[in-house]
């Protein structure tokens, strides 16, 4: 997705008086898009809407406004499907396949108010 394509969506949700109460975007990149198209728009964060992204990193921590994000662990990701490739390659059974890596909310002023 482009930066103005986001810019004429969000154009669109203005004109038709839907525009969402908070953006949750699927990772930083995206994210940072938003914010690009949001501040060409004039649309303020937190005042007009609120956003949120997955993936906390130090670009979420330093974005303008610093943005709320869910810390998914991605060290802890790829620790545990490096240990089920090891397996694999070892051909030894992979018990857990299912493994649940605790994730938890990092907010920041972008969601000021919730």
């Amino acid at each position: 997705m482009h930066r103005h394509q986001i810019i004429n969506y969000f154009k669109g949700l203005m004109t038709n008086h839907t525009l969402p109460t908070i953006v949750i975007t699927s990772d930083m990149m995206l994210n940072q898009l938003v914010l690009s198209a949001l501040y060409t728009l004039n649309i303020r964060i937190p005042d007009n809407i609120q956003t949120a992204t997955f993936n906390d990193s130090f670009i979420s921590a330093t974005a303008s406004p610093p943005q709320t994000a869910v810390n998914i662990q991605p060290q802890r990701l790829g620790q545990a499907a490096g240990e089920s490739i090891i397996k694999l390659l070892k051909e030894e059974p992979i018990e857990d396949r299912n493994k649940i890596i605790s994730t938890h909310i990092v907010k920041r002023a972008s969601t000021q108010g919730i």
